[in-house]
């Protein structure tokens, strides 16, 4: 199993979960509660450099 490296974290205020950038291309959500991803995504590789939340948006934009 190849390990993957944290590039960029983002915490919504008021959201019990945050984002975070990986190295191989992957968005992925984790619930702070428990401490498991609950959504991954491809976003079809380089790397997550940064991530931006905009106020009362729904979306989390990353710059790859």
């Amino acid at each position: 199993m190849q390990l993957k490296k944290v590039l960029s974290l983002l915490h919504v205020p008021g959201e019990q979960r945050f984002f975070a950038g990986l190295d191989n291309g992957e968005l992925v959500t984790v619930d702070l509660g428990s401490g498991e991803v609950s959504s991954r995504v491809d976003l079809g590789g380089g790397y997550v450099l940064s991530l931006l939340h905009v106020p009362r948006e729904q979306r989390v934009f990353a710059g790859l």
